[in-house]
């Protein structure tokens, strides 16, 4: 199996292999590559990560793209929360379909490697046999992060802008990318299912002051980016009013046409870290959103869907950039008259004899004689 990372968006997936690369979950001894390639989720009862239901979703940290956020580092309390209603496993090693199938729920924690193609097809194929996945990303997008997920999110409408979202007005956090969003979900499925009131007029202004609202989740949104989301897939939270940019879209959704298999994105996994989950209401969201992707019980409303409450990606000049090249103004001329001759004017500079009259008159007035002018003797 190629290992090669994705060169270029255009070149196809390539077919899967499920040979020589083994994928272990972590237990409590170390497992190399001598040992069993499969690893059964039910082997993992006495493991550190196992959860105490053993008919329970499983749910898999993926930790062989050097992620940004693991179970071990940030997602400690994330961890905890999935422990009591899920069985938990450390995935890493290479993906393949086959290692795979254990599997309700892969999450990527800010991956830093780049996938390779058989990696891809693997995604796909969980993807499209039920399995779910919860993509967190970060400000910068994958150019910061030296990845090339959007490979895949493109394939299903997504894609992670190399942008930052930042709070246009201070409030409640210093940061300005620590940002507060009382009004961001766009899907009101989201807000019933984490128990608010759905389906009264909300007033927008008395959200913005900060104050309790019973009908929305109001989260925290630190060092996050923005996406680009187009049919197939479906925005659920945005980055709300006050924040720049405006409305643009920071959680998304693919549905499998089946309804089971489900690719989830959010433009932030600070939100859900050890720092953030408990601010706002990062956690409730949090179980929501593995809620819907490792069950049934949640379907978005359709008109949501078709019509979310997004604006358009609008565009600023690099001021930074444009003071560097300074350039002197262009006055704008007029327009030419048709008559040339009265663009000429004579009267600025001309030789005549009108003033002289004035001079001869100014000898009376001033009381000089009127002679020529003689030299005076020095004394």
């Amino acid at each position: 199996m190629s290992t090669t990372a994705l060169p270029q968006r255009h070149t196809p997936l390539g077919t899967t292999s499920s040979n020589r690369l083994g994928s272990s979950y972590l237990s409590s001894r170390p497992i190399t590559s001598s040992s069993k390639a499969d690893v059964r989720i039910a082997d993992m009862a006495a493991g550190p990560l196992s959860g105490k239901n053993a008919n329970a979703p499983t749910v898999l940290f993926c930790i062989s793209k050097k992620e940004s956020f693991t179970p071990n580092n940030g997602l400690k309390m994330l961890q905890r929360r999935l422990r009591n209603g899920y069985k938990i496993g450390l995935f890493k090693d290479e993906m393949s379909a086959a290692k795979l199938q254990d599997a309700n729920l892969l999450i990527f924690g800010a991956p830093r490697e780049k996938f390779s193609m058989a990696e891809f097809g693997a995604l796909k194929a969980f993807i499209e046999r039920g399995g779910s996945i919860l993509y967190l990303s970060g400000e910068g997008g994958e150019s910061a992060y030296n990845t090339n997920f959007n490979y895949l999110l493109e394939e299903y409408g997504m894609m992670v802008n190399p942008d930052a979202v930042t709070r246009t007005v201070y409030y409640k956090y210093f940061h300005p990318k620590e940002v507060y969003v009382t009004s961001g979900v766009l899907n009101r499925e989201i807000n019933r299912a984490a128990g608010k009131l759905v389906g009264g007029v909300v007033d927008h202004s008395i959200q913005e002051a900060g104050r309790y609202n019973s009908h929305a989740l109001t989260f925290l949104y630190p060092f996050g980016a923005t996406l680009n989301v187009q049919k197939p897939a479906i925005p659920l939270l945005s980055s709300g009013t006050v924040s720049y940019p405006l409305n643009r879209p920071i959680g998304a959704v693919y549905v499998h046409p089946s309804g089971k298999g489900k690719l989830v994105v959010v433009g932030s996994a600070h939100m859900f870290s050890d720092m953030y989950i408990e601010k706002e209401e990062n956690g409730k969201l949090f179980d929501v959103l593995v809620q819907f992707c490792t069950s049934d019980k949640i379907t978005l409303n359709s008109i949501d869907a078709n019509e979310p409450d997004v604006s358009d990606y609008h565009y600023i000049p690099d001021t930074a950039k444009l003071s560097e090249t300074l350039r002197s103004c262009l006055q704008e001329s007029e327009e030419l008259p048709k008559d040339f001759t009265t663009m000429f004017d004579v009267d600025l500079f001309k030789f005549d004899t009108t003033l002289i009259p004035q001079a001869v008159q100014l000898y009376e007035d001033l009381h000089l004689k009127h002679e020529p002018l003689t030299l005076i003797q020095p004394q």
